[in-house]
C-alpha cells in the first residue's frame, strides 16, 4: 500500500508539472523610450545612432529593445537602420512615423518581440520576423523604388489590421522579396491588401522541438517505468 501511495503521488506530481506552467505568466516592469523631434538629438545617440538633419536617427551599430521595454518612433521622426546597423526587437517597437531598413541593415523581431506599425516600414535591407508584426492600417514596402532590393523573412505572425476608412497594405516591388517561412503566418482579412508575390517556403526534414519543451517528456519517460512497475507489483489477483 505504501508503494501504491508513492506511485499515486508521483502521478499527481507529473500531472501538475505538465499543466500548471500553462497558467503561469511572467510580468516585466519595462521602460519606454520616446524618439521625438524635440529630444532626438539626445535620445538617438543613447541608442548608438547619429541624429541627422531632417529628424532622422541613423543606427549603424547594434541596439536591442529588451523584453518588457518599448521604443517609440514618434511623429516626424525616421529611424534608419543603415550599414553595420542591427536592431533587435525583444520588446515592443512602436512605429508612429517611419522605420527605414537600408541595405545591409538588419532588423530582427525576436520571439516574443512585437512591431506595432501605425504608418510606414520601408525594407531595403533585411527584416527577420520571429515574433509579431501588427500592420495597423499602415504600409510595409519591400524594395519600393527601382534598383532597390529588400527581404522580409517571416517565421512568426504578420497581422494585417484594417480600420474603418483605411486598410493595411504590404507592397512587394522590383527586387523585393517576402518569404513566408515554414511555420510563418500572414493574416490578411479584407480589406487588407498584399501587392506582389509572397514566396511560401515549405517545411522539410525532421521537426525540431525547443529544449524547454522537452522537460515534460523527459520527466514522463523517467516516471512511467516506476508507475508501471508499481501497478504490476501490487495488482490484486483475480
Amino acid at each position: 500500500m505504501r508503494v501504491k501511495g508513492i506511485a499515486a503521488f508521483a502521478l499527481v506530481l507529473l500531472v501538475a508539472f505538465l499543466i500548471v506552467p500553462g497558467f503561469v505568466t511572467k510580468t516585466f516592469a519595462g521602460t519606454t523610450t520616446d524618439l521625438t523631434t524635440a529630444d532626438g538629438a539626445t535620445v538617438c545617440p543613447a541608442l548608438g545612432g547619429t541624429w541627422e538633419a531632417g529628424n532622422n536617427c541613423l543606427l549603424t551599430t547594434a541596439y536591442t529593445i529588451n523584453s518588457g521595454d518599448t521604443l517609440i518612433i514618434d511623429t516626424g521622426v525616421a529611424l534608419e537602420v543603415g550599414t553595420g546597423g542591427t536592431l533587435n526587437v525583444g520588446g515592443v517597437l512602436n512605429v508612429t512615423q517611419l522605420l527605414v531598413i537600408f541595405g545591409p541593415g538588419v532588423v530582427n523581431v525576436l520571439s516574443g518581440g512585437v512591431i506595432e506599425n501605425y504608418n510606414g516600414i520601408d525594407v531595403y535591407g533585411v527584416l527577420n520576423n520571429h515574433g509579431v508584426i501588427n500592420n495597423n492600417t499602415a504600409a510595409i514596402y519591400i524594395g519600393l523604388y527601382g534598383g532597390y532590393t529588400g527581404t522580409l523573412n517571416n517565421y512568426g505572425v504578420i497581422n494585417q489590421n484594417s480600420e474603418v476608412g483605411g486598410y493595411a497594405e504590404i507592397t512587394i516591388t522590383d527586387g523585393g522579396v517576402l518569404n513566408n517561412e515554414c511555420g510563418g503566418e500572414i493574416k490578411n482579412p479584407s480589406p487588407g491588401v498584399i501587392k506582389g508575390t509572397v514566396t511560401e517556403v515549405a517545411c522539410s526534414g525532421v521537426p525540431e522541438f525547443p529544449a524547454s519543451s522537452l522537460g515534460p517528456f523527459l520527466l514522463t519517460g523517467l516516471l512511467f517505468p516506476t508507475l508501471l512497475l508499481a501497478a504490476r507489483k501490487f495488482r490484486r489477483p483475480i
